[in-house]
């Protein structure tokens, strides 16, 4: 069956509402299929219902005075295929003030992490229909795409582990020593796990918001793909008394390195589910982990705007000045950049988009420098009204955001202008000292970065990626 599956859980006296309910919400212009509760007289209703529960991708459930006592078990079984590493939509419509806190208090004690808010509709005894409007709502939300909230845990450091009652096969033993290198170089906090570590005796130990991540041979594959919580099972034996209840603000990945092939394990990988499945070499994992550890050095943003030459070659210029700067800052920064040409309009769009993500700010003095070329103005005062102008856009949309300039880190690539500036490892002016210089030197054609400036810009980085 294609399209959503959804499943509706409800007590018989609210019957009359979900009659109604299912005529308007089931029309035939969107994909939604209701598993129905009925069974036949030789079916063990509460067994097949189980099994309908766990093939649906939402769950409706009409919560009333009676629901907790009659039918809580079924969201108890819908909130337990969370913890096994499916994600299934939540969507409880509360019919009475007992039924908003009987699932207040539900979700606190499944600590259930997906925005599974409720949609509230007043019964009586009557059962009065269903408001329309708040029906088409209700289906906008279940036709959204699931989206685990990751950062609803948050997770504050890494835990990379051995092989639980064994050794890592030596391909992933070689793997897994490639990823602890590449984190730390990320400056994530990190601690590993030595092999055979699934030793009740050791009584283990660890702080909340930890990310354990175990890597996995293909002969083992098959086992988590069946059991997804295997790993969990793991740690709760490993672990004191103590610490289990850590585990639940914590979270779980499994690894399949690159040359280790299993295609059911494969095909798990990239969902939004807990335990997450990932696949590929270390530095492509590094790079997913140092995001959700905040450590991530990705997507920066090269701000570009017009150059003012002028005569039959300023087109050329415009598109290749861009370009060299580019390249150039794409040996020492991450790789992936966001090109924003420099209307502040679309500069604006962009940086408010990745705001939150701990971007790299990048912008250059290019404008400034063909006019040096040029001899025209003064290239101090340019350069300091560009960056002072992209700062205070940059800075509304972080206040905007209730984020800090720490949480951004910000360089200036200055070419032709550094000639008019002073020799700093920062702009030169107090309320632009945020921004750590790039020097650029032309060769030939070419831009090449000052090898002094280089390093002090890789040692800022480095820097500001360890700092949380």
């Amino acid at each position: 069956m294609s399209g959503t599956q959804v499943f509706l859980s409800y007590v018989e006296d609210t019957k009359p509402f979900v009659d109604e309910f299912r005529e308007f919400f089931f029309s035939r212009d969107v994909e939604l299929y209701c598993l129905d509760r009925d069974v036949t007289a030789s079916e063990v209703e509460r067994d097949v219902l189980a099994e309908r529960i766990k093939a649906a991708d939402v769950f409706i459930a009409f919560i009333g005075n009676a629901y907790e006592t009659d039918r809580g078990h079924e969201l108890v079984q819908c909130a337990s295929l969370r913890r096994a590493g499916r994600f299934p939509r939540i969507v409880p419509l509360t019919l009475s003030q007992g039924g908003k806190v009987a699932w207040e208090k539900f979700k606190k004690e499944h600590q259930l992490e997906v925005e599974d808010e409720p949609f509230y509709e007043p019964g009586t005894a009557k059962w009065i229909t269903p408001d329309v409007q708040k029906i088409v709502e209700i289906r906008k939300v279940v036709l959204k795409p699931v989206v685990p909230a990751k950062t609803a845990i948050d997770i504050k450091h890494m835990v990379l582990l051995g092989h639980p009652k064994s050794t890592l096969a030596a391909g992933v033993r070689q793997a897994s020593d490639q990823l602890a290198e590449a984190m730390k170089a990320s400056g994530a906090v990190m601690t590993s796990w030595p092999d055979d570590w699934c030793d009740p005796d050791r009584k283990a130990s660890f702080e909340p918001g930890a990310l354990f991540v175990q890597p996995v041979a293909a002969a083992d594959a098959p086992g988590h793909v069946e059991e997804p919580g295997r790993t969990e099972r793991y740690l709760r034996v490993a672990l004191s008394e103590e610490s289990k209840p850590a585990l639940d603000r914590s979270r779980i990945m499994l690894w399949l390195p690159k040359g280790e092939q299993n295609e059911a394990f494969a095909k798990l990988a990239g969902n939004d589910a807990w335990p997450a499945f990932q696949t590929g070499a270390p530095s492509e994992l590094s790079q997913v982990l140092a995001r959700l550890l905040g450590r991530d050095r990705r997507g920066p943003v090269l701000t570009l705007e017009g150059v003012d030459e002028p005569g039959a070659e300023a087109a050329d210029v415009r598109r290749q000045l861009p370009e060299e700067i580019f390249g150039c800052v794409r040996r020492y920064l991450p790789e992936e950049n966001t090109y924003v040409e420099y209307p502040p309009a679309e500069f604006e769009t962009h940086f408010g988009d990745i705001a939150a993500q701990r971007p790299i700010l990048v912008a250059h003095d290019l404008k400034a420098s063909a006019n040096v070329l040029m001899g025209k103005g003064d290239p101090r005062q340019e350069i300091l009204a560009k960056f002072t102008d992209v700062q205070e856009r940059a800075d509304r949309i972080l206040q905007a955001q209730g984020l800090n300039i720490e949480d951004v880190f910000w360089v200036a690539c200055i070419a032709n202008g550094r000639h008019g500036l002073p020799r700093s490892p920062h702009l030169p002016t107090f309320h632009l000292r945020r921004w750590v210089i790039l020097e650029l030197q032309h060769a030939g054609e070419k831009f090449i970065p000052e090898e002094q400036s280089r390093q002090r810009l890789d040692a800022a980085l480095g820097a500001w990626a360890q700092a949380a």
